[in-house]
């Protein structure tokens, strides 16, 4: 990530924290990160998202969570860390929350990013969508088939990223993404994040 868009977030009040810089150098297609409570990866994965706005030409991204409540957080920060980045951008929450920023800043000009973000409930409104990155939050929560058969057929025409984020819940298949990582399968690539990490955590 590059370090005027760090330095400018540092600026505004957010600092990323030893485990965070980890996740945002990371370069592979598919990232697990199995965090602890209060380790911050809804902010680490909002720096991420923002940066590829600030970064690429055009950009097609879509927030997952297991509820619409849920997915907002990653949302309203999005929001305001691209606003601390001096992008000007169109935010809409009915029916859902969206983040569009048109070409030279000007509303009526075309649109060259987008953030959608969805529940996890509404997976048979997401089929056929394409997308260049796709974030699950609270990935061990939301149905395995939702990542596998809605998820990752968005990023066959872009070869895009996926990123997985949850607390863990058992070896299910959360754990067995977490574990392709671990052995480097399929450009896959895991870490455990500790809740100490976080250094506004006490030990």
């Amino acid at each position: 990530m590059a370090d005027d868009f760090v330095k400018r977030l540092r600026k505004a009040g957010w600092t990323p924290h030893e485990g965070q810089r980890a996740y945002l150098r990371c370069q592979a297609r598919f990232r697990v990160l199995a965090c602890g409570r209060r380790w911050g990866k809804t902010d680490a994965a909002a720096a991420e998202m923002t940066h590829r706005i600030t970064t690429r030409a055009t950009s097609r991204q879509l927030a997952i969570a297991p509820t619409l409540a849920q997915v907002r957080i990653v949302f309203e920060r999005m929001k305001w860390m691209l606003a601390t980045a001096g992008v000007a951008f169109t935010a809409v929450t009915t029916p859902h929350p969206i983040i569009r920023v048109h070409e030279g800043g000007v509303k009526k000009a075309a649109i060259i990013h987008v953030l959608d973000a969805r529940s996890g409930h509404e997976a048979k409104n997401l089929r056929g969508r394409g997308a260049d990155h796709v974030l699950i939050d609270e990935a061990a929560f939301v149905p395995e088939s939702l990542i596998t058969e809605v998820a990752m057929p968005m990023l066959a025409a872009s070869n895009g990223r996926m990123t997985l984020i949850s607390t863990p819940r058992g070896r299910n298949h959360f754990y067995r993404f977490f574990r392709m990582g671990e052995s480097k399968e399929h450009g896959f690539w895991s870490r455990r994040s500790p809740s100490i990490e976080n250094p506004l955590v006490s030990k």
